[in-house]
């Protein structure tokens, strides 16, 4: 009997470090998921010079701590991003420096043990107000305040970047913001951050099938900024989602453009005519149109679209990702799938370039689909009956 004990215990122990026979490991084994964060999640007016806490989760031996002001970029961090802060077994990080006053940041922990790895959520807080603020609350605001404090927050989008001036931010809580004041918004040509408090996920601007998000067309530059929105639900005839022209080059970051439409014409997400917008971290995902389903750049433009997902936007004709013509457009970083052109001309389920030039590098292509030409690229150049009527660009596609 004795020894029948020992051999079951034997047993027992191979189970509990190696799994069941099906080759899965004991999830009770892994680590315990970090919580109780210090600052709280959604805190506000968290001193500049905060550090950072949590409590000790069971089972536990180090800690990964991941911290950044980008929503997407920390939940999608790993051990080779910037964002990664270092392998620790205390339970509280300080950051170098002090934090930037009016700025919302993004912080997760992982527990790690010999098993495994446990991911820990995504925390956020946003620190103390500068006099350089302006806060938009669509439940508890009112577009009679100055905007100056929580407290006094104005009510919609549009009123708050019409207090800012140049090198201010508008800070968006939490919430759905719909209707007159929260559409065709627009910057006015100022240097101005627009950022959604808790990210894409938390912040979003709907439409409602009528009109667009964004128009950006008095020259903004870089300095003027869109972070953390979520634009959903816009439909009309250019630029569904965000439109960009008359030498705007505005910053679009970490943010979600869906569902949007340009009715049979051109930019189902964001439209660019003569611009440069910079288009980074984002998913421009479900938008239709004629021409450029994600996103559409014509006349010069000069656009850089860096690690964002393009995926499932569909037109008519060409570009179901992406459009390109007589501009340049730099892709780099991205993900383009599910795609499509269901048109009877040209294509380009994928990426279609008409008479210009496409950089394509270290991106991943897949899934597109066209009816015609080009299910994952298109490329065409014109050849006019006299070259001195028009010199045409190359188009070209580089680490693909």
């Amino acid at each position: 009997m004795r020894g029948f004990f020992i051999i079951l215990s034997a047993v027992s122990v191979f189970l509990l470090l190696f799994g069941c026979g099906d080759g899965s490991k004991k999830t009770s084994y892994l680590p315990g998921k970090v919580a109780n964060p210090q600052p709280a999640q959604n805190a506000l007016d968290v001193p500049v010079t905060a550090i950072l806490t949590w409590t000790v989760s069971e089972r536990t031996d180090s800690y990964d701590v991941y911290f950044g002001s980008g929503a997407n970029a920390v939940t999608n961090a790993t051990r080779f991003s910037a964002e990664f802060k270092g392998n620790q077994t205390d339970l509280s990080y300080d950051p170098p420096g002090d934090l930037d006053q009016s700025m919302i940041y993004y912080w997760r922990i992982d527990s790690l043990n010999s098993f495994g790895t446990t991911r820990g959520d995504v925390w956020f807080f946003m620190t103390v107000l500068d006099a350089n603020a302006i806060c938009v609350d669509d439940a508890n605001g009112n577009d009679n305040n100055n905007g100056l404090s929580w407290s006094t927050a104005v009510k919609t989008v549009q009123k708050g970047l019409d207090l800012a001036s140049d090198g201010w931010v508008v800070l968006v809580a939490r919430g759905t913001y719909k209707g007159a004041g929260n559409k065709s918004l627009e910057f006015a040509g100022k240097a101005v951050r627009l950022s959604g408090v808790g990210g894409a996920a938390n912040c979003v601007i709907d439409c409602e099938s009528d009109g667009r998000a964004f128009y950006f067309h008095s020259g903004e530059t870089s300095s003027t900024i869109l972070e953390g929105m979520t634009i959903q639900n816009g439909r009309i005839t250019v630029g569904g989602g965000i439109r960009c022209e008359n030498s705007s080059s505005p910053t679009i970051r970490n943010c979600v453009i869906q569902s949007c439409t340009a009715e049979g014409d051109c930019g189902g997400g964001i439209y660019c005519n003569n611009s440069s917008p910079t288009i980074s971290g984002c998913i421009i995902a479900g938008n239709s149109a004629g021409d450029g389903g994600g996103v559409y750049c014509r006349d010069s433009s000069n656009v850089t679209i860096t690690d964002c997902t393009i995926a499932n936007n569909s037109v008519s004709s060409r570009g179901g990702g992406v459009f390109c013509s007589y501009s340049d457009v730099t892709i780099s970083n991205c993900e383009i799938s599910n795609n499509s052109s269901s048109g009877y001309d040209y294509g380009g389920g994928g990426i279609c370039c008409f008479d210009g030039r496409v950089f394509v590098i270290s991106c991943t292509i897949t899934s597109n689909s066209s009816y015609w030409n080009g299910g994952g690229i298109y490329i065409c150049i014109w050849w006019p009956r006299s070259l001195s009527e028009y010199q045409p660009q190359k188009s070209q596609i580089l680490h693909a």
